[in-house]
């Protein structure tokens, strides 16, 4: 409730209770009108602070999330990188699913797609396997 609010509520009190000394009931049922309005009033300023704030925290969200051209990133106002999330579930229902790793790929668990890896996203142990997958391959071929 802001100060305003609370000010008008707070005299509408006082102004109730002068009407019921004053026993005129058609004053008492006005302010009594009066009084839930005020309540109404203060339902849609609540409703409209939170709706507010939802879409800024949209709007914030919206600036930070950097598309890499298969996944969304969300980048922090530290510095910092969260994610990957799936580009699927962002861009049909909105939803930020955060995508689980494994061996050379990302893959999300709620609309079952994967992501192969980029190089720079390969963990050190994927990157060594690789290597020596390449490797072995390599030695197959040329060892023929």
């Amino acid at each position: 409730m802001g100060i305003g609010a609370k000010a008008l509520k707070d005299n509408l009190e006082a102004v109730y209770e002068l009407a019921k000394r004053a026993a005129n009931l058609e004053l008492q049922e006005k302010i009594m009108g009066l009084r839930e309005q005020v309540l109404e009033i203060e339902n849609e300023n609540l409703h409209l602070r939170l709706k507010n704030k939802e879409l800024e925290e949209g709007l914030k969200l919206k600036e930070q999330l950097n598309f890499d051209g298969r996944i969304y990133w969300l980048h922090k106002e530290n510095g910092s990188k969260e994610g990957p999330f799936c580009q699927v579930c962002k861009d049909k229902a909105s939803i930020m699913t955060r995508l689980q790793s494994y061996p050379y790929k990302w893959s999300c668990l709620v609309c079952k797609n994967t992501y192969e890896k980029a190089p720079e996203e390969l963990t050190d142990d994927e990157k060594r396997k690789g290597i020596l997958q390449e490797s072995i391959r390599a030695i197959n071929i040329h060892g023929r």
